[in-house]
């Protein structure tokens, strides 16, 4: 209970000061860049900034993927990190991939699309989820030529 003079000086300021910090953190997050959800920001070469959808990205990496030697089906995430874009990875490979070979083509080939497409680096070496596919999955995507 505030009986004296001291101690309504002392409410007052602590008062004050918790309104100060308060002040503070909302001009702080306000001014703070925001990241649109889904979106990442690329800097251009003369230092400009380009924002886009993570889908593209994601898409474009998968369909680069599919086309390495024994990956018959590809999916990617795609999100921002402070030294570049960090790419996870899903992939099924013929039942016949030799993986480590295949994964290090996978990785080279999400490097390779984001330097060359986008002008982006990679943030870190992609977290690849390996599957195989069914034997006579394999077997019906090599179709024999047509002899007549």
């Amino acid at each position: 209970m505030v009986t004296t003079a001291a101690d309504l000086r002392l409410v007052v300021g602590i008062g004050a000061g918790v309104l100060a910090a308060l002040s503070l953190i909302a001009a702080v997050a306000l001014l703070m860049p925001r990241r649109r959800r889904g979106m990442i920001a690329l800097t251009t070469a003369n230092g400009g900034t380009v924002v886009v959808p993570a889908a593209n990205i994601e898409q474009t990496v998968a369909e680069d993927v599919r086309s390495v030697q024994f990956v018959t089906d590809a999916s990617a995430h795609a999100q921002q990190e402070k030294r570049g874009i960090a790419v996870d990875l899903s992939i099924t490979l013929r039942p016949d991939a030799e993986l480590p070979a295949a994964v290090e083509q996978a990785t080279a080939r999400v490097d390779s699309t984001l330097a060359q497409r986008y002008g982006a680096t990679i943030a870190r070496r992609p977290h690849i989820s390996v599957r195989y596919a069914a034997a006579r999955d394999a077997h019906a995507e090599v179709k024999a030529p047509v002899t007549s």
